[in-house]
């Protein structure tokens, strides 16, 4: 039985499913962080206070903060960035949105170098997918609910603590 299709039926089927497929999974890896205009950036408000010798110390610190001192912090996702100035290393104090799965790097202060940025999940121990496709230019620190500290970059992913 013939179908009308030059590559028959069922095989056509197949390679447009899997085209269509392929689409929604890549136009979904964009989304949601990518399409929220509404959210703004915020600025560094301030660092912890000190000089770090590596990136890795510095989002240790910063995890450390927003456990210890943000007690929302089990209920909204906060973020911070890890920056380099004339001093050293530093990590800027975390912000948050007020929400439960989301949350902004912010930038960092004018006249320094990005390093990285560090956030926390409220319960899962891993990077999320949007994390995961939002990775690349800096590596991307997340703060566990068990106390873990993970780091990802271009070549994947280590526990720093």
């Amino acid at each position: 039985m013939n179908s009308g299709f030059s590559g028959g039926y069922p095989g056509e089927v197949r390679r447009g499913f899997a085209a269509w497929v392929l689409l929604l999974a890549v136009g979904c890896t964009r989304w949601p962080g990518q399409l929220r205009p509404g959210i703004r950036t915020k600025p560094t408000r301030g660092d912890l206070g000190t000089t770090f010798r590596t990136e890795d110390e510095a989002a240790a610190a910063g995890c450390a903060y927003i456990w210890k001192n943000d007690a929302m912090a089990r209920r909204y996702e906060y973020c911070g960035v890890i920056y380099r100035d004339a001093e050293g290393i530093k990590a800027g104090l975390p912000e948050t949105y007020g929400l439960t799965n989301y949350c902004k790097r912010p930038v960092e202060p004018p006249g320094t170098e990005l390093q990285a940025g560090y956030h926390n999940h409220r319960e899962t121990e891993w990077f999320s997918r949007e994390d995961r496709a939002l990775a690349g230019e800096v590596a991307r620190y997340l703060c566990t609910p068990s106390g873990h500290v993970l780091k990802m970059t271009s070549e994947g992913t280590v526990i720093v603590r």
